[in-house]
């Protein structure tokens, strides 16, 4: 992260997305120390999520994953087979795990301030945060696939 904001490293951002996950999913995530190359096949389909920091530190934080993650998601979320699950089901939990990081991220930033309702999309690029200084972004593996954290301010 850069020294302006040094309120959060990337170390707690890896451990908040490892205890979200594994609160949900009963696995670890692992972060990838030699970033995968963006264009993998399980980069096609990518749902994301954002939820916006508003206070006394301005921020936000984007997750995005394949539609094979968002689905396994879920599916623990609802306890639902993946088949049975809707499109706005795997939204709302992709939008609750988003939620849940960015809590967590909220929880390590000077306060007081609030978390805004987290918006998902299924076009990953959609919901960057134009004009704003990436602090730290790391990408984490589980075994539905990778998950990309970024936090954002400035």
């Amino acid at each position: 992260m850069t020294s302006e904001a040094q309120v959060v490293t990337v170390e707690q951002v890896v451990a908040v997305a490892e205890e979200v996950w594994s609160s949900l999913l009963g696995e670890p995530l692992v972060p990838l120390l030699v970033p995968e190359q963006p264009g993998s096949p399980e980069d096609a389909g990518r749902t994301s999520g954002r939820v916006l920091i508003r206070g006394a530190w301005e921020g936000g934080v984007v997750l995005a994953g394949s539609a094979r993650l968002a689905r396994t998601v879920a599916a623990a979320m609802f306890d639902l087979p993946q088949e049975q699950l809707t499109d706005e089901e795997v939204r709302d939990a992709f939008g609750e795990l988003t939620n849940m990081v960015g809590g967590g991220i909220k929880s390590l930033v000077p306060g007081p301030s609030t978390l805004s309702l987290p918006a998902v999309s299924d076009d990953a690029g959609a919901l960057g945060a134009p004009g704003r200084e990436v602090l730290g972004a790391v990408r984490l593996r589980g075994s539905a696939g990778a998950l990309d954290v970024a936090v954002w301010g400035g």
